[in-house]
């Protein structure tokens, strides 16, 4: 899998488990301090086991 197919698929596995509207908002507020981990986050989500990927998206997100 290349980057970017790995960034897309990392990206969809993030919406799915926090919501649009929470990735929107932390893509918004990237900065110098976190842009780095979230691109960690991204990358490595989409190479979680498909059960870790459906536990995951099963977690209710709390505000």
């Amino acid at each position: 899998m290349d980057d970017q197919k790995r960034r897309d698929a990392g990206m969809n596995v993030r919406r799915k488990v926090l919501g649009n509207a929470w990735v929107d908002k932390s893509v918004a507020n990237r900065n110098a301090f976190n842009t780095d981990f979230q691109d960690l986050i991204i990358d490595h989500r989409a190479s979680l086991p498909h059960t870790a990927r459906t536990w995951l998206a099963g977690l209710k997100q709390v505000d």
